[in-house]
């Protein structure tokens, strides 16, 4: 048996083919943002590593007003990470209770840089410029390098060598 489809069917059936099309480009355009996210993330935690050895190096030479200037700065990047980390934590849809990197989850290693976000507030407030010093030298920066490998893990993960997304 024959059907004959009526124009306004066929428009329709059309509408809404072209509203799946464009979902599926929505989609493709959001993951490939992720994962440019991904990579622009790995690079600015690489600039934020190397925006703690100055700030370092100034606490060391005496010069605290340099290093508080370079502190805020510093402290507002690790904002801008926080929320970064969160939301692609959000949009892949990663299980940071379940991912493990480096032997520890990423709960716990969230967690293990709250606390020590807390410690390098205490320490400015003190104006222990060695501690200061030393929890960025030789616990923060160590701790961005491990997100620096988790931004790359979860760039690995849903996309190619190739930086092409894998269906």
């Amino acid at each position: 048996m024959l059907q004959v489809m009526t124009d306004m069917e066929k428009l329709q059936k059309d509408t809404v083919n072209d509203r799946e099309l464009e979902s599926s480009r929505t989609i493709t355009l959001n993951e490939n943002a992720v994962l440019e996210v991904l990579s622009d993330g790995s690079n600015f935690i690489a600039e934020l590593r190397s925006f703690i050895s100055a700030t370092v190096e100034f606490y060391r030479i005496g010069n605290e007003i340099k290093g508080g200037e370079h502190l805020l700065s510093l402290i507002e990047g690790l904002e801008w990470f926080v929320n970064l980390t969160d939301r692609i934590g959000t949009l892949l849809k990663v299980d940071f209770s379940g991912t493990c990197m480096d032997g520890r989850t990423l709960t716990e290693s969230v967690e293990s840089l709250n606390v020590l976000l807390l410690e390098i507030v205490t320490a400015q407030e003190q104006r222990d410029w060695v501690l200061l010093s030393d929890l960025l030298e030789y616990e923060l920066e160590p701790q961005l390098g491990l997100w620096q490998e988790v931004f790359g893990m979860l760039r690995k993960r849903n996309c190619g060598n190739d930086g092409l997304r894998r269906i």
